[in-house]
């Protein structure tokens, strides 16, 4: 447009009349007026009202006047002229016309009152998630804070929910008794608690609070040191550092020294401290000879103790435990005061109600009584650890020992990752893939050459009811059997006559129970003292008592008798 501006007004010479008029007539360019311009006047040859009568209508106008003569063409600037002039007369937008034109657009539907509250609600619930996240991280900062600048260095934080896994908020603890107490209230929510677990829990507990000392230790020494090791463990201030491992005893790749073996009912994991201990039983020969022994010994209690794992719900192949505790020797003793078959600890002990009293009776030595509370205690402990290892693991160094270091430890840690993490005594450490090996070598005895192995014979019992202080002698001789034979099958008894407790039961061979009953009612109304007069290995049911045995008998009795205390028999 501005080049065709410039065009229209330059210097150049205008268009003759004649030339003009040689133009074809019609309708001007765009069919638009001529408006009042700035621009030269270009010379016409007619005076200018006809060139303005002779110019074209507009579109849509009147016709032409008749008999006027045909109009000239217009010229380019006159052109340019009219387009300017309708352009000036356009009329203008006032607001008032603005405000017309939009009153006349279509009314728009209404947005729902619950659309705005909606949003405002959502707005409002994420601004308080916000201030709350920023207000609990806050607190936590100035508890850590507050513990730092108390200790002058930051304890780890104890574990809150075991069962879970997760951490309570670090708190200040102003005594050792309170951590204590922190720590047994946590372990008491891990699982599922028996309350004979709870009671040893809460001995446990209390032992090691005091345990600062061997004078302030109520347990034997090797329990002291153990719980003392615990007591640093629970109110030190040493980071746990966790490493964690991923189990290789998967049903899929086993190492070479597992291919072909049959697994146990218990979890066998493929690790070195497990394969040493299966080769030394296995390959070499003291340890052959060492198993072999134990396979001799656990033949007389193997039925009984299968007998109470069924019971129980529990894999036949914790027969191992035996094995690894005592070898089977019911009266085994260990440096930190654990007897018997199951190498119960005294606060174990009379947890699962077994009865130690010194020189009267310990439980610990009854094959039957510790196996029923042994196999409970299992039960127990993996109902509340989730894991056999873990379980295993419990029962050798105590379940509030090993709690209180899962529960350093994070709380959701395995026995492995106790062993890799370098958390557990060296014997616990070891104890555990002794069993394993053990279970593994019970399942394959045969492929392993061990299937040939005579085993004792079981020794089957039946309880026998005697009145309390009853000598074991007449019982033996009601029994048809020695002394020394009776106390074999009671090993619990500690003292010369029956314990006064109640519901104590005398062990008697089962084929003679009925009639021992019997015999012994009648040698207690006689008064029979006829056993005061044989040694312990006399054998009732196989050697003769004679006449001349029992006139001497009567001779040294009555001899005995002021220095006894008891009335002299004059005669």
């Amino acid at each position: 447009m501005l080049g065709l501006r410039a065009f229209g007004r330059g210097s150049g010479p205008a268009p003759s009349p004649g030339e003009a008029r040689a133009a074809p007539a019609g309708p001007s360019l765009l069919g638009l007026k001529r408006g009042s311009g700035s621009g030269p006047v270009p010379q016409q040859a007619a005076p200018a009202p006809e060139r303005e009568a002779a110019l074209p209508p507009l579109a849509g106008a009147l016709p032409e006047t008749p008999g006027a003569g045909p109009a000239p063409p217009p010229r380019l600037d006159q052109i340019l002229n009219k387009i300017e002039d309708a352009r000036d007369r356009r009329p203008s937008r006032s607001p008032a016309s603005l405000r017309a034109r939009v009153s006349r657009r279509p009314e728009q539907p209404g947005t729902p009152w619950w659309v705005p509250a909606l949003i405002a609600g959502g707005f409002l619930t994420a601004v308080g998630i916000i201030v709350g996240v920023t207000v609990v991280v806050a607190r936590g900062d100035r508890a850590g804070a507050t513990a730092s600048d108390t200790s002058g260095s930051a304890a780890p934080s104890a574990s809150g929910s075991v069962a879970a896994g997760v951490s309570l908020p670090r708190q200040r603890l102003l005594r050792d008794e309170e951590q204590f107490q922190e720590l047994l209230q946590q372990l008491h929510g891990r699982g599922k608690e028996s309350p004979e677990l709870a009671a040893l829990l809460d001995e446990q507990a209390a032992v090691a609070a005091r345990a600062i000392g061997p004078e302030k230790c109520v347990g034997t020494p090797g329990e002291c040191a153990a719980l003392a090791e615990v007591r640093e463990l629970v109110t030190g201030d040493t980071p746990t550092r966790v490493v964690r491992r991923r189990s290789s005893s998967s049903d899929g790749w086993r190492s070479k020294w597992l291919a072909g073996l049959k697994m146990p009912g218990i979890p066998v994991e493929d690790d070195p401290r497990v394969q040493r201990r299966f080769e030394f039983y296995t390959q070499n020969p003291v340890g052959r000879e060492v198993f072999q022994q134990m396979l001799w010994r656990c033949g007389e209690y193997s039925e009984l103790i299968r007998a109470a794992l069924i019971r129980r719900g529990l894999p036949e192949d914790l027969l191992a435990v035996v094995f690894a505790e005592s070898g089977c020797q019911p009266l085994a003793k260990s440096p930190a005061g654990a007897e018997g078959l199951w190498q119960f600890i005294p606060a174990a002990a009379r947890s699962y109600h077994l009865r130690v009293i010194e020189g009267v009776v310990d439980e610990r030595h009854s094959p039957v009584k510790a196996t029923e509370a042994a196999v409970h205690y299992l039960s127990d402990l993996y109902a509340k650890m989730g894991h056999w290892d873990l379980a295993m693991a419990g029962y050798n160094m105590g379940p509030f020992g090993l709690l209180a270091r899962i529960q350093r430890a994070g709380g959701n840690v395995g026995f492995w990752d106790l062993v890799d993490s370098d958390l557990l005594p060296d014997e616990t450490a070891d104890y555990v893939p002794n069993i394993e090996a053990i279970a593994l070598i019970l399942a394959n005895l045969s492929r392993l050459k061990f299937g040939g192995i005579q085993t004792k014979a079981p020794q089957l019992t039946a309880d026998l009811q005697v009145p309390p202080g009853t000598r074991l002698g007449l019982v033996a001789r009601a029994a048809a059997m020695s002394t020394a034979g009776l106390r074999q099958l009671n090993l619990d008894i500690k003292g010369d006559r029956t314990p006064d407790l109640p519901g104590f039961m005398v062990q008697v061979p089962k084929d003679v129970v009925w009639r021992a009953g019997e015999t012994l009612q009648e040698l207690l109304r006689a008064g029979d003292n006829a056993d005061q007069c044989v040694p312990p290995n006399f054998d009732w049911g196989r050697q003769r008592f004679t006449a001349e045995m029992a006139a001497s008998c009567q001779r040294r009795l009555a001899a005995a008798a002021p220095v006894s205390g008891s009335a002299p028999n004059a005669e």
